[in-house]
Order: C-alpha cells, then structure tokens, then sequence
C-alpha cells in the first residue's frame, strides 16, 4: 500500500500580522493541520497515475510535478486517498499561508539577503526552471520550497479579482521558477482558471487534518 507524501504537523495558532495589499489573514485562528514536507513530485505522480500532464515526460522524478491544473490535482488525490486510506486534499490559503510564515512577520521566511543571492529561493528564471524538491533550506517548521519553484494550488481561496469569479477560477500560491523577487513573497497569489496548466509552473503539495 503507498504510504503517501512525507507530512509536517502543524500545531493550530494565530496568523502573524502583516501588511497586505489583497488578501489579509492577520489574527485569524487556524487549527491544527498536516502539510506536504515538500510539493508532490513527478515520481509521486508516476506511482499513482497513468497519465502525464503535457511537457513533462522528460522532467527528472525528483522535481515536482509540474503542468497541472486543478482538475488534475484533484484525480490525483482521489488516488492517493484510495491507495492509502488517508483523506488527502490541499491545503485551504490560510493553512498553506501559517506553514509558509511558519510564524515569519516579514515578506519572506529567511532574511531578504539571502533571498537576493538566491541561496533560499528558486526565483527569477536563475535556474531555467524548477529545481529538485528539497534542493532549497526548508523554513523553520521544515516545509520545503513553499515560495519560489512552483506555484502552488490551494483550495478555499479568497478570490477578489471579479473577472475570475465569472470563469470558475481558484488561486495559487508562493510565486515560482520564473517570479521575480517580488512575486516570491509569503502574500504573492494569483488566480487562474481550474482548467489552466501553468506552462511548468503550477505544482501542488497535498495536506490533511491533524489525526
């Protein structure tokens, strides 16, 4: 039986405050949750599933899966959960937020000169793509590449772009390979349609209430 992803318990608590310019979840109380250690990788997709999404049959298995859209994602945890037995789903905005921060009051969850010699994140095209799960420090609670790599779906987001309402969208979250520094931050979103596929940089990382 698959095991399923590596996981990071998250104790419940209260969302740092911060400033934003969208989407702001300061003070809000978040229970206890369990999060992907790091996004699910093309090997993690080849255990489960008999298909590949476009461009990404050469991809090293150790990447993350890359070119999914939100239907997608969506038949892959419906595999997990019956290979494991487990409830898998995605991570709701807050929750993938509070792991993000993990507890982080600042734009990034390392010093912003560590971010700009690019030793922390995997931004602005330095790489020409994403790099392998792990190859980056983890934050302080050890969830690896939340920002930076790929962006990330999630689920429950707070959509405030009126057009995306009318086009059945959700949102992403933590910027990618190509983001420059400024959509690599701990509040970078974006919405999209379900059906989009990201051109090698939507990703996800599964989560699941605290057994």
């Amino acid at each position: 039986m698959n095991k399923g992803p590596g996981m990071i318990c998250i104790a419940g608590g209260v969302m740092p405050s911060y400033e934003a310019h969208k989407v702001n979840y300061s003070g809000q109380h978040i229970d206890a949750f369990e999060i992907g250690q790091y996004a699910i990788t093309l090997a993690d997709w080849e255990s489960l599933m008999d298909y590949y999404p476009r461009d990404t049959e050469g991809l090293f298995l150790g990447k993350p899966i890359v070119n999914v859209n939100w239907y997608d994602v969506h038949r892959y945890i419906e595999k997990l959960n019956d290979q494991t037995g487990e409830r898998y789903r995605l991570p709701t905005e807050i929750e993938w937020e509070y792991a993000a921060r993990a507890g982080s009051l600042n734009d990034y969850h390392a010093d912003r000169e560590s971010v700009l010699y690019k030793q922390v994140i995997n931004y602005d095209k330095h790489n020409q793509g994403p790099v392998k799960v792990g190859a980056r420090p983890p934050n302080s609670w050890g969830c690896y590449e939340m920002l930076g790599n790929v962006w990330e779906w999630v689920s429950e987001g707070m959509l405030v772009d009126p057009l995306t309402q009318r086009s059945e969208s959700e949102v992403l979250r933590g910027g990618c390979w190509a983001s420059s520094e400024f959509d690599v931050k701990l509040t970078s979103r974006s919405e999209h349609p379900k059906g989009e596929n990201g051109w090698g940089t939507f990703g996800f990382r599964v989560a699941k209430d605290k057994s």
